[in-house]
C-alpha cells in the first residue's frame, strides 16, 4: 500500500494528478519501482548512468534548452510553481511574490 504525499493546504482540492494520464502515470511507476525508498533509475546503473540516459530520452522526444528553451529541472519548478499559485492566489517568493502567511500554508 502507498502511503500519499501530505496535503499541504487541506482547503484546496489536490491538483497535480488531475488528469487520466497523470493517475495512470502514477500508478504505472508504483507498478515498477523497487520500494517505498527507491528511486526511479534502473536499479542496476549507478546515478550517472540514470541520469544520462534520462537526459538521453528527453532529448529523444526533443526536450532539451537547445530545441525548446527549457530543461527537466526548469519543467518540474514550472509545475510546482503553477501549483503553488493555484493553492495559494500569489506568485510565490521565488517569482518576487510575498510570503504566505500562516493561514495560507494550513
Amino acid at each position: 500500500m502507498h502511503s500519499s504525499p501530505p496535503i499541504l493546504y487541506p482547503h484546496v482540492p489536490p491538483r497535480p494528478l488531475n488528469t487520466p494520464q497523470r493517475l495512470a502515470a502514477i500508478e504505472y511507476a508504483r507498478s515498477v519501482v523497487a520500494g517505498p525508498d527507491a528511486h526511479m533509475g534502473d536499479p542496476k546503473n549507478d546515478l550517472e548512468r540514470n541520469l544520462r540516459r534520462f537526459d538521453y530520452v528527453l532529448a529523444k522526444f526533443g526536450i532539451t534548452e537547445r530545441t525548446l528553451g527549457v530543461t527537466a529541472h526548469g519543467l518540474r519548478h514550472e509545475a510546482l510553481i503553477d501549483e503553488f499559485v493555484a493553492r495559494s492566489g500569489q506568485q510565490p517568493p521565488v517569482r518576487g511574490g510575498s510570503a504566505l502567511t500562516p493561514k495560507a500554508e494550513g
